[in-house]
């Protein structure tokens, strides 16, 4: 019988313990398998014993049934039109997405205001003699408002905004901008609709 060298000795050793260590892995892979497919059966039978939950179509829901807020009355009803009347719905007519213009002008209280920010009545002033002298030029409205407020925020799909913002907004036709300033949780907003 032939002797091994050393070095095939080396190398028939190396290769077996590379063998078992692919083995070990392969193993260790097909358990965390098993053990996954296990808990996706226990989650498949959890979650099959949760009783399904389906919310009302929006359509079907009147103002007078819906059932009120929970908690506090918010400070600024935006389910509310500014004459205190429930948000009709849009037509079926009424674009899914539209493009829009914001001149912003923040005021104490809203969403990213400082403690610092002008009071609301200041806010719906400035708002207010920016819209009078500057409705047909957009631009130059915008630059009136505050850090936030640009030319073209961009495309705004249905169902984004607060239903009050949202009727007020998707009602405008092309072009054109919001009579007066829209009431928002980020301040006053007077809009203009690009597309």
């Amino acid at each position: 019988m032939q002797r091994r060298s050393p070095a095939i000795m080396a190398l028939i050793a190396v290769l077996g313990m590379s063998a078992l260590a692919y083995h070990e892995v392969r193993l260790d892979k097909s358990r965390k398998r098993a053990d996954s497919t296990e808990k996706d059966a226990q989650f498949a039978s959890a979650a099959e014993a949760i009783p399904e939950i389906k919310a009302p179509d929006e359509s079907s829901i009147s103002p007078a049934s819906a059932p009120p807020p929970a908690g506090p009355p918010p400070k600024t009803s935006f389910h509310l039109l500014p004459d205190g009347s429930p948000v009709p719905p849009l037509g079926d007519s009424s674009p899914r997405r539209i493009k829009l213009g914001v001149a912003l002008f923040r005021y104490k209280g809203a969403q990213g205001a400082s403690s610092s920010t002008r009071s609301k009545e200041e806010a719906t002033v400035l708002a207010q003699n920016a819209l009078s002298t500057d409705k047909d030029n957009f631009a130059a409205l915008v630059k009136k408002g505050d850090r936030g407020s640009q030319a073209n925020i961009g495309w705004i799909k249905r169902r984004v905004l607060e239903r009050s913002i949202e009727y007020a907004v998707f009602s405008l036709k092309k072009g054109e901008v919001t009579p007066e300033p829209l009431d928002t949780p980020t301040g006053l907003w007077v809009a203009k609709r690009l597309r």
